[in-house]
């Protein structure tokens, strides 16, 4: 009776810590989102052209590549810190979007975690 009261309390106890990760990292995400999307606001204002764009991104991505065919779109990687890299391998993506004068409209950032 005490190693299936144990057990379930141990069950119990990994349940809770993995969901207490899962926020965790969904909190951090959020977090970094909410960061990235201030810098390219208080660096890159509305309507500002591809060489700006082209600047914040060699300022601040690790890589980056122009999309000016199809989406109107500046993308680039930003560099792993440790944390991330231990983070299941986690990326952080930015899109600077621009309209059909090549003029900054909004950016977008996404993260994605490879596993691998």
């Amino acid at each position: 009776m005490k190693l299936i009261k144990a057990l379930i309390i141990a069950v119990i106890l990994i349940f809770l810590g993995l969901m207490g990760s899962c926020q965790a990292l969904a909190m951090h995400d959020r977090n970094t989102r909410q960061d990235v999307l201030a810098l390219v606001a208080r660096e890159l204002p509305a309507g500002a052209s591809l060489d700006d764009m082209r600047a914040f991104l060699q300022r601040h991505a690790a890589r980056f590549d122009l999309d000016d065919r199809f989406k109107h779109v500046y993308a680039g990687m930003l560099p792993q810190s440790r944390l991330d890299k231990n983070l299941f391998d986690r990326q952080v993506g930015v899109e600077l979007y621009f309209d059909k004068d090549h003029r900054f409209t909004t950016a977008q950032v996404n993260v994605f975690y490879t596993f691998l």
